[in-house]
């Protein structure tokens, strides 16, 4: 995989500046007429590697009836389909989009440039009389779950012989797990600095408060969006 992602979260951590006892636990007294509090911002970056990969593969076939060109290009695809599936073990995302267009005669057609040079080009008689048939196509997208089987996912989609082929791409795609490692790691970040501020302060820090995702003060709207990719 040549690419790595940055995950960010940011947290908000109210702790008390003397300690309280577990007995209001049940107060109804907002938590900053309790007494002293230290509010603490909690920063975290994970890099974590990328955990999906992309690619595109597009097949074509042309016949005189539209018919018999879709389902030419739909056998060709479905065998492709099942031969990625096969190498990605299932794990994979596909979908398949598919056209068909006219093909028509092409004719040459004669100009003089500005040098009085003669250029003869190749246009397209667009004329129902000219009509040769038909071009189907399926492009075919692919997600693989499991970047680490990418070359022999698009091996197998290239074995399949399609007419053009996009280029590998890869991506993050959030999952609990790097919201977890991220949540974490805000977190003690968070408790590192509110330590901090209550020892340069001379004060003894006290038990967890309140804990809150997002930017804003610690009482706001919670955010709803808990990362981001860069």
């Amino acid at each position: 995989m040549k690419k790595q992602i940055l995950v960010a979260m940011i947290f908000f951590f109210p702790f008390s500046a003397w300690g309280q006892s577990g007995e209001d636990a049940g107060d109804a007294t907002p938590i900053w007429a309790r007494g002293p509090v230290i509010e603490a911002q909690g920063r975290a970056f994970i890099e974590v590697p990328a955990n999906r990969s992309s690619f595109n593969v597009t097949f074509e076939r042309n016949e005189a009836e539209s018919a018999d060109a879709t389902a030419a290009v739909v056998d060709v695809a479905t065998v492709a389909t099942q031969a990625i599936r096969q190498a990605a073990n299932d794990q994979v995302r596909i979908n398949a989009n598919l056209s068909v267009r006219p093909y028509y005669q092409q004719i040459e057609r004669s100009r003089e440039d500005n040098a009085g040079v003669i250029m003869v080009e190749l246009i397209e008689n667009v004329h129902p009389d000219a009509l040769l048939g038909y071009v189907a196509s399926v492009r075919i997208n692919v997600i693989v779950l499991a970047p680490e089987r990418t070359d022999a996912v698009r091996g197998a989609a290239l074995a399949a012989g399609p007419t053009s082929a996009g280029a590998v791409r890869f991506s993050l795609e959030p999952t609990v797990e790097n919201q977890r490692t991220a949540f974490s790691a805000a977190l003690d970040d968070a408790h590192a600095r509110a330590r901090a501020a209550a020892e340069l302060s001379g004060a003894q820090l006290g038990k967890l408060l309140l804990v809150q995702e997002g930017r804003g003060p610690c009482v706001g709207s919670p955010s709803t969006r808990v990362g981001r990719s860069a």
